[in-house]
């Protein structure tokens, strides 16, 4: 009584941590969406003008970034951020990658290990 347990800090440690990076990639991601509203399309003088200086080859590209290809990287990178950080589902990614037959990461991934952070 009055000790505190180091384990339940390090693992407390460890949750936030990983909390913390999926809400900055959360944001990351989201915030390059809403400045181009901001900045872009909330005046039609904004749109023009960015039109007009860089070509509408660019602004459809950043268009096409902004609105499929940062939510998608959002998507794609949230489970992987699960995965590496939690021991049970690195065990379990691994088991199911080791019994469909490919071979290159048998020989890299460490053992699965007993899961202390359960998220």
């Amino acid at each position: 009584p009055g000790v505190p347990d180091r384990n339940h800090e390090h693992e407390q440690r460890y949750i936030t941590v990983t909390i913390l990076l999926l809400t900055t990639l959360f944001c990351i991601c989201n915030s390059c969406l809403s400045i181009w509203f901001i900045l872009f399309y909330s005046s039609v003088t904004g749109s023009k003008f960015l039109t007009a200086s860089i070509g509408n080859t660019a602004v459809k590209l950043i268009y096409t970034t902004t609105f499929t290809t940062l939510p998608l990287l959002n998507s794609v990178l949230s489970p992987i951020i699960l995965v590496t950080r939690s021991t049970s589902l690195k065990a379990g990614v691994t088991a199911i990658i080791r019994s469909s037959g490919w071979t290159p990461l048998q020989s890299t991934l460490p053992p699965p290990e007993e899961d202390h952070y359960q998220l």
